[in-house]
């Protein structure tokens, strides 16, 4: 199985999710920048302490668009969000406040990939207590099945 590309689904149905609960549809401008973003920060999470120097240029890169254009479009999309109530949304769905009424994009990323390895930590940990479910039921039937055998002797 190739987890690399189960985490990539996993972060792109993640971040869909999150710009649909602010309110970003595809149509807007920042909308694909923002998912982008989303995706580079949760695979390395320095680059959230260097989004003009090293995460902008990168995105520009990928979509072949000036540096500045990406901070401006994902600030449009932000202020989309403002006008829709998608902030509102996002933080009656967080339960957590921003520091201003319409939060730069580096603070919604940020906050966002915390969210996803909170939600990745809690998935991973369901896994786990699904799979000590299995073992203690093998465990128990390997042990039913050692008596059963042990009283034909």
């Amino acid at each position: 199985m190739d987890y690399e590309n189960v985490n990539d689904k996993v972060l792109e149905r993640q971040a869909i999710t999150y710009l649909s609960i602010l309110k970003i549809s595809p149509n807007i401008n920042g909308y694909h920048y923002l998912k982008s973003c989303f995706k580079k920060i949760c695979h390395d999470s320095s680059k959230k302490f260097r989004v003009n120097k090293v995460l902008y240029p990168e995105i520009a890169e990928e979509f072949n668009v000036e540096d500045n254009l990406i901070d401006r479009s994902m600030r449009h999309a932000m202020r989309m969000s403002f006008k829709r109530g998608g902030i509102e949304n996002m933080e009656k769905y967080l339960r957590l406040k921003f520091s201003s009424a319409i939060p730069s994009p580096r603070e919604v990323l940020c906050v966002l990939a915390e969210v996803a390895k909170k939600e990745k930590r809690k998935f991973l940990f369901e896994i786990v207590q699904e799979q000590d479910k299995f073992l203690q039921e093998a465990q128990k039937e390997y042990t039913e099945f050692l008596q059963e055998i042990s009283s034909y002797r």
